[in-house]
């Protein structure tokens, strides 16, 4: 009998549970479907600006029927705003959390009835975002899909994160305890974010780490959440520039020059068994075009131009596809050059010697021969080839092999334009006799150009020298401020090459 007492007893509490919890679902139910409506009557201000949100912060917003109908996040916010009164001002037990549940079938929102939303939240698409009980989102606060607002361990209390105004937390972020992400901060897509962030500072990376912080002020939210600083690339990117720069270093006794002296070496050799220097030297004393003075030609009253013909370089690779040399040697004639410097080297500017006898016999104006010259061979060469002047690059030619080569130019009756780039360049210049002295204000070894080494340089020259300024020349101010400095002539290449109009761009130089 007893039993039997009992079973009754049992299955009626479990009828009247069944009972109480449908009637909970049910009134819980019709609350939430009349929570909007409630919403709107009695705090018609909080949902406007929700809504304004939307608009302002969504730019796939098509209009207030698409947001009312289509925008769970929307949806959710506004409901919890009913909800969170019921459990926070009246003090409802369980219906707020039931309510909570059935938003979050519909929308894939969980917000905890207990969360404090402050206005103009915007919830992005919503699917996964998860708010706790007692966490604090202030206003005008955008939270994209995954975002997780969360507690950590079984502490009582405050135990949720406090969004200051105007938060961004990208994506599949999680913000973990009783911690304060400070007004305008940003929060990256997939963070983990367990302590304080200051006001105006963007965090990314497991665990969190702040890679900004008042570099540029966030003004409200923003969709461009995917484009924040990526520490760990940049680490990399560092790391990646410290072995370039390492390689750099170690390269130094393996450079540019290293490897073209290495390249002439082979040449001469190459050239030396094909045609003996005295066979050179013959053809020297008859060479294709009589010589022109390159230095008097450079000596005119008023700064000259050496107008130079090559069609590539180390730094640029091809520099001119149409190069025809004897229509670019008139060009720079007409354009007022007083002289050519032609590139006859083949390992990395594409030249050949017979570009001189071509240049000079189209325009009657001397040539230089620019080339890396090593060899008394080559000075040789150079006058079989018709040039009247030799470039010697100081950097090139250690110890005594400066004053050789000058000395070797001599012999073969061509001037020697002596190249240098800093002040003991110039020193051995000057011991080696040189008379016509070249500024480059390239650095041959990192390619790198800087102009005002040009006027620094200058002042170094001793009284007497003529003065050539190379490089890095590109207009008729800085020719005109070269001119001031008491260079005699200038000496340009890749700017004239680069030009369509190789005559009027010459003129355009010379008409400062």
């Amino acid at each position: 009998m007893r039993r039997i007492v009992f079973g009754i007893y049992g299955l009626a509490l479990t009828v009247l549970s069944v009972a109480v919890s449908a009637l909970v679902l049910v009134i819980a139910f019709v609350l939430t479907v009349l929570a909007p409506f409630l919403v709107v009557l009695f705090d018609f201000e909080a949902v406007r600006k929700d809504f304004r949100s939307v608009i302002e912060r969504d730019p796939a917003a098509r209009g207030a029927v698409e947001i009312i109908l289509c925008y769970p996040g929307f949806h959710a916010v506004l409901i919890h705003r009913f909800v969170h009164f019921l459990h926070a001002h009246m003090h409802v037990p369980v219906v707020p959390r039931a309510m909570s549940q059935i938003v979050r079938w519909f929308t894939g929102v969980e917000i905890h009835p207990g969360a404090a939303l402050g206005r103009g939240v915007f919830i992005d698409h919503g699917m996964g975002v998860v708010i706790g009980e007692t966490a604090i989102v202030g206003d005008d606060v955008t939270l994209f899909q995954g975002v997780t607002l969360g507690g950590t361990g079984k502490e009582t209390g405050k135990r949720h994160p406090t969004l200051e105004e105007g938060v961004v937390v990208g994506a599949g972020a999680k913000i973990l305890g009783n911690i304060r992400i400070g007004r305008n901060a940003r929060v990256g897509g997939g963070s983990v974010v367990v302590s304080e962030v200051p006001p105006e500072a963007t965090v990314v990376g497991v665990p969190g780490r702040i890679v900004v912080h008042k570099g540029r002020k966030v003004s409200g939210a923003s969709l461009d959440h995917g484009n924040l600083p990526d520490p760990v690339r940049e680490a990399l990117q560092n790391l990646t520039n410290r072995i370039r720069d390492t390689e750099l270093e170690l390269h130094k006794e393996q450079d540019f020059l290293h490897d073209i002296a290495s390249c002439k070496r082979r040449e001469v050799h190459a050239s030396s068994a094909e045609a003996p220097l005295e066979e050179v030297k013959a053809a020297a004393a008859s060479p294709p075009t009589e010589r022109i003075s390159f230095l008097d030609a450079i000596r005119q009253e008023g700064i000259s131009l050496i107008g130079e013909i090559k069609r590539a370089s180390p730094s640029r690779g091809i520099i001119r596809q149409d190069f025809d040399v004897p229509g670019l040697a008139e060009a720079l004639k007409n354009g007022g050059a007083r002289a050519l410097s032609v590139l006859t080297d083949r390992c990395y500017f594409h030249g050949a010697l017979e570009y001189i006898a071509a240049a000079k016999k189209a325009s009657g104006l001397p040539v230089l021969r620019k080339d890396f010259l090593i060899d008394p061979y080559q000075a040789w060469q150079a006058k079989a080839a018709g040039a009247d002047a030799v470039l010697l690059i100081a950097r090139l030619l250690e110890g005594g092999d400066l004053a050789e080569m000058a000395a070797a130019a001599r012999d073969a009756g061509l001037d020697a334009l002596v190249e240098v780039h800093d002040e003991r360049d110039i020193e051995r210049a000057v011991d080696a006799g040189a008379t016509l002295i070249g500024i480059n204000s390239r650095d041959l070894t990192s390619f790198e150009v800087d102009v005002r080494r040009l006027f620094e340089l200058r002042k170094k020259l001793p009284e007497g020298i003529t003065s050539v300024a190379e490089s890095g020349i590109e207009d008729a101010s800085t020719v005109r401020r070269l001119e001031e400095a008491g260079f005699d002539a200038i000496l340009v290449g890749t700017y004239l090459m680069q030009q369509q109009d190789v005559s009027a761009a010459a003129k355009t130089l010379l008409s400062g």
